[in-house]
């Protein structure tokens, strides 16, 4: 990439020849990336786009009824501009497949990409920290994901009060629990410390392990220190 993007300027342009020469401009450097590595292309592109602007002026003054002759001179300065609109394109490399990017130039492009959608879209980032309450910004867009009005957010924070009741209990294990709210077993001891008074419990609540002798009856669980 050029080490200084060149900025459309658009002199001598109308206020809506300059806006739709802008779009162009951006669209023909994303369809021939060669043309944003040098500076001087991107100068040689405005020239493009004018004469570009210039040469639809010209096809506007020629009258929709094809029953009247388009005038001599009309019809050179049309051609003229015709010629060079080819001439130019054909010394910017605008008539050949550009080369494919390579690996790196493909990832540098990706994270270019990116950048400009976080810049344009602050909102599909930012997150508040459940722990600590800070706010940050996700490295992923998350546009387009459904959403989904879920009982496990209390407070901004993913727990579910009668399902810890559950697993204080015993009725469900820990990698249960876990599954259920989407979250880690180290989660569940968080909160566990952090909102339920469970203090430094690590595995103190598991439900008791299978009856395998029906005769004795269940073995019963063990208790929390």
């Amino acid at each position: 990439m050029a080490k200084d993007k060149y900025t459309f300027k658009g002199i001598g342009l109308s206020h809506k020849e300059r806006k739709e020469g802008r779009k162009r401009f951006d669209e023909y450097l994303e369809t021939f990336p060669h043309l944003a590595k040098i500076l001087a292309n991107q100068q040689a592109l405005e020239e493009l786009i004018w004469a570009e602007a210039i040469q639809e002026r010209y096809k506007n003054q020629v009258s929709p009824d094809d029953t009247q002759a388009i005038p001599l001179p009309l019809q050179k300065s049309i051609q003229d501009g015709l010629n060079l609109i080819i001439e130019m394109k054909d010394k910017l490399g605008m008539f050949i497949l550009p080369p494919p990017m390579d690996t790196f130039e493909r990832i540098q492009d990706i994270f270019k990409r990116g950048d400009g959608y976080r810049e344009n879209h602050p909102d599909d980032y930012r997150i508040v920290c459940p722990h600590c309450k800070k706010e940050f910004m996700l490295m992923i867009p998350t546009k387009g994901h459904e959403t989904v009005i879920t009982p496990f957010f209390e407070d901004k924070v993913i727990r579910n009060g009668p399902l810890f009741k559950l697993y204080k209990k015993g009725v469900v294990t820990k990698n249960e629990a876990a599954r259920i709210l989407g979250v880690s077993p180290q989660y569940i001891d968080w909160l566990g410390k952090k909102y339920y008074g469970m203090g430094k419990l690590e595995n103190s609540n598991e439900p008791p392990p299978p009856d395998l002798n029906p005769d004795t009856g269940p073995e019963k669980a063990p208790e929390s220190p």
